[in-house]
């Protein structure tokens, strides 16, 4: 099967938590780490993200001082298939939208603006690769989605930004592998490729899988 680099971009706090608890918006990081944010959806065919995740920080998913026609796809995952028309991605200019329904279900109203498909991600990813020509995916949540993106095909490349400043604590806090608890079925191995320390006490972090 055909498949793009998939990469994810997380942010991680001491106790290795990415967000308080389900369906909270996760903006605990300095400008500095959304501005790296930023300048990594240059590098990307495409942005991946879930529909909680996407509802939950009003995300846009552009690419700023990017043209028009150089903006990556703008890709929503969702069971459900419930997509607000009223969501401010669909109000923004930016790279054209494709929009993951898993289940049977059509929605009743969709956006003249967004491609709709009914199935599953694995074959939704290989037709964005194959008639989309996404060689690079690039995914910002949330946990859920992304493990299962790290099952179905593993994780290429991973940004994860360390807040040394952050503690959430609590049994209901998410980690990295899953909502709030869930191990993936294997390790997935990785090599630091870059390590940058901010004055914020953050720390800005670029792992590969390792061949």
């Amino acid at each position: 099967m055909k498949k793009p680099h998939i990469s994810i971009n997380l942010a991680m706090t001491a106790d290795g938590k990415i967000s308080p608890h389900q369906n909270s918006p996760s903006h605990f990081t300095s400008q500095a780490d959304f501005n790296r944010l930023l300048e990594l959806r240059k590098n990307a065919d495409a942005l991946l993200v879930g529909r909680k995740t996407w509802i939950t920080d009003q995300m846009t998913l552009t690419a700023p001082d990017t043209p028009l026609a150089k903006q990556p796809l703008r890709c929503v995952a969702s069971r459900s298939g419930h997509f607000p028309l009223d969501h401010p991605m669909f109000q923004k200019e930016g790279g054209r939208i494709f929009l993951l329904a898993e289940q049977a279900q059509k929605q009743s109203l969709t956006p003249k603006s967004a491609e709709i498909f009914h199935g599953s991600l694995s074959e939704w990813l290989r037709r964005l690769a194959e008639e989309q020509s996404v060689k690079k995916l690039h995914c910002e949540g949330g946990s859920q989605l992304i493990q299962t993106l790290a099952h179905l095909f593993g994780i290429d490349t991973l940004y994860l930004t360390w807040a040394g400043h952050t503690l959430f604590g609590g049994e209901n806090a998410l980690k990295l592998t899953g909502s709030p608890q869930p191990e993936w079925l294997q390790s997935q191995h990785f090599t630091l490729e870059d390590f940058e320390i901010t004055a914020q006490g953050e720390a800005f972090l670029t792992y590969q899988k390792r061949k």
